[in-house]
């Protein structure tokens, strides 16, 4: 089977991307303005198109069909509602996954059921486990999940599993610069973020770094919610042909 695939509007440094993957999910477009954080987002999936910003997803022609929007939509920026709307409306996947703040995700859900989206909002909490210490931190996100023509029962799956707890141990070598220990601690591999090919030399931009990592997803998060939109659509899949098929 194909993997399924994935847009991702302010992409960032990819900690969405890096979680669907690993879910099994395959990037084919990423939106974001920077162009350093779209070149790290472009080193580990080369063969994703870059479109520009969010804007352009909004209002390119023919925006690559995928089964899965994925937004990280910044707080500071007032018109990314509008950029959004019009990047789903184009493109029309199967499901929406965004982080939208703790607790205001169910908000999100009703306003995206005027384009037919039925969702719910999650409250996650990711346990990152460091082998290297010995202990243990806790973050919090606020997640939407929306399926296109949802029904409820398929809605229901997803409240059923209330407040969820994601363990996400660390991996990789040890840290050994302030970066790095960063990169741990929000979910990455060591060395992420490096926009430089592997090998090369030290890598720079220490401060854009440190300040996109603050700001991603954590891949867990994301790994956790790829594969539950993956079982409800498989769900509904299934429900589509049995219905289809009457004995």
């Amino acid at each position: 089977m194909a993997a399924m695939t994935f847009g991702s509007l302010y992409a960032g440094v990819g900690g969405d991307a890096l979680g669907l993957a690993r879910a099994g999910w395959s990037p084919r477009w990423y939106a974001e303005r920077d162009a350093w954080r779209a070149r790290v987002f472009g080193r580990h999936w080369p063969a994703a198109e870059w479109i520009g910003d969010v804007g352009a997803a909004a209002s390119v022609r023919d925006l690559p069909e995928v089964d899965l929007i994925v937004a990280d939509p910044p707080s500071h920026d007032p018109c990314w509602y509008e950029s959004v709307f019009g990047a789903v409306d184009r493109a029309r996947p199967r499901a929406l996954l965004f982080r939208a703040g703790l607790r205001c995700g169910d908000a999100f859900a009703g306003a995206f059921r005027r384009l037919g989206y039925r969702g719910v909002g999650f409250d996650l909490k990711v346990d990152v486990e460091y082998a290297l210490w010995g202990g243990r931190l806790r973050r919090g996100a606020g997640l939407l999940i929306a399926l296109r023509d949802g029904e409820d029962a398929l809605l229901s799956a997803i409240l059923d599993r209330g407040v969820e707890v994601v363990s996400a141990p660390a991996t990789g070598p040890p840290p050994g610069t302030l970066v790095e220990v960063v990169e741990m601690l929000a979910g990455f591999p060591v060395g992420y973020t490096c926009a430089c090919p592997p090998g090369t030399g030290a890598c720079g931009e220490t401060s854009a770094r440190l300040v996109a990592v603050n700001e991603a997803v954590n891949p867990a998060v994301a790994e956790w919610a790829g594969r539950e939109i993956a079982k409800l659509l498989a769900l509904a899949r299934d429900e589509k042909g049995a219905a289809a098929c009457p004995s």
